[in-house]
């Protein structure tokens, strides 16, 4: 090879390193870029712990604020545990059903406000319980008379339209009803409590099963159709509410972690403390809900709430 030639292969190979070096970089600014409808908080230099969460607005436990700042009282005891465990975090914005899907993919790490199923432990790990529900059934006000619901069964017997959300779980009872024709032919879904507030108002449901009570509350108030709803007399058996590893990307050690922070907080008292911060913002209750307050038998508190069901 010729001295001219080896200069030219020698400056060839030097370029295509360069190309391969910027493309590489490139790559990295990529990965290390939040997606669009995730927030990453306090992004991590040299952590080994990157936790990505996902979220959806959920009443006063998840929601973003006047300032932009995702926030709520789940997003604060998220955050508080992955840093005690010494974990980063990344929050993504995705409805339920994404949620779900991507936690048993591996694709999210966790999600909060599930209730542990036979069906999610195949692909999920879970907490231990940090809050508790019962369900609700929300009709227009002033109609809560109307509907003759002693059990949920009954609503297979007549021509009430049910509104639920896909992907929630409303307990072995309701999955049972939803294996009988007639009592399925009467519920329909939808991806959020916005658009089942909106099918109430205008007559397209009459009735929705609601998951959390203070959830409701707040999706109703930011609708300013608070007044326009009330509580069904119908009272159905609720959960216990965890947060929810995936299987593919959490190690049961972690779960154990959060289990130990969760547990002393919940004995020194810094877990009710925490939910009751948002107690502030929750104002009117439509008809046929009690009054919340910061004790462990209100609707937002763990263990015991008096709330609705569960995701």
């Amino acid at each position: 090879m010729s001295e001219d030639a080896a200069i030219v292969s020698t400056t060839h190979r030097f370029r295509t390193a360069a190309l391969w070096l910027g493309a590489a970089a490139v790559l990295l600014a990529l990965a290390t870029t939040p997606a669009p409808g995730q927030v990453q908080d306090n992004a991590p230099e040299a952590s080994e712990c990157t936790l990505r969460f996902g979220w959806e607005p959920y009443g006063l436990l998840q929601f973003i604020d006047d300032e932009g700042i995702v926030t709520g009282a789940e997003i604060e005891l998220f955050r508080e545990v992955a840093d005690e465990v010494g974990c980063q975090v990344v929050l993504r914005h995705l409805p339920w059903a994404r949620i779900l899907l991507e936690i048993e993919t591996g694709t999210l790490d966790l999600t909060a406000s599930a209730s542990r199923t036979s069906e999610r432990l195949r692909y999920a790990r879970f907490s231990v319980p940090y809050r508790s529900t019962e369900m609700a059934l929300i009709v227009r006000a002033g109609e809560a008379g109307d509907y003759d619901l002693r059990t949920l069964a009954d609503i297979g017997r007549t021509d009430f339209r049910l509104g639920v959300i896909w992907g929630y779980h409303y307990g072995e009872q309701f999955s049972r009803l939803m294996q009988e024709p007639a009592f399925a032919a009467q519920v329909e879904g939808a991806a959020d409590y916005v658009i089942n507030i909106q099918k109430l108002i205008h007559r397209r449901i009459d009735g929705i099963m609601v998951d959390d009570i203070a959830v409701l509350l707040g999706e109703a108030r930011a609708s300013r159709v608070l007044h326009q709803v009330e509580r069904h007399p119908l009272r159905v058996a609720g959960d216990d509410l965890h947060f929810m590893f995936s299987r593919a990307t959490v190690s049961p050690e972690l779960v154990e972690e959060f289990n130990g922070v969760l547990l002393r907080m919940e004995a020194d008292g810094s877990l009710a403390r925490l939910f009751c911060r948002f107690r502030h913002i929750q104002g009117q209750q439509p008809a046929g809900t009690a009054a919340t307050g910061c004790g462990p038998d209100k609707q937002l508190a763990p263990n015991g709430s008096a709330g609705g069901t569960h995701r």
